[in-house]
């Protein structure tokens, strides 16, 4: 009589898919898609009156991101000299806390081409 022998095989559990949130997940997804820096942008308009003030909002937007380099409109050529003079360095402070100091490293005033 011929004896059978018992195999044993390798146990592999099932492969479960580890869960990620939405909030990891969508900016992973905006990076691989190249749309990172206008996702920046996106966050700064959306932003803008807390991160700029009424006033200075009312009179700027946000504009191009290009490098770490903020291009930032302004309505009207007085602005555009009160902002180079006297608001830059705050301005940019408040982006890059918004941000984090890693993603907008200097601006820069253009006229608004729209207007």
């Amino acid at each position: 009589m011929m004896r059978e022998r018992l195999q044993v095989e390798a146990y592999k559990p099932e492969r479960k898919p580890r869960l990620v949130s939405m909030s990891d997940l969508v900016p992973r997804v905006v990076k691989q898609c190249g749309l990172e820096n206008e996702f920046w942008v996106d966050e700064i308009r959306e932003r803008w009156d807390e991160i700029a003030g009424t006033q200075v909002a009312r009179n700027t937007r946000p504009g191009a991101y290009e490098k770490g380099l903020l291009t930032i409109y302004v309505n009207h050529s007085s602005w555009l000299m009160e902002m180079e003079r006297f608001g830059k360095d705050m301005l940019l402070k408040n982006i890059q806390d918004t941000l984090g100091k890693d993603k907008i490293r200097t601006i820069q005033f253009r006229i608004d081409p729209g207007n």
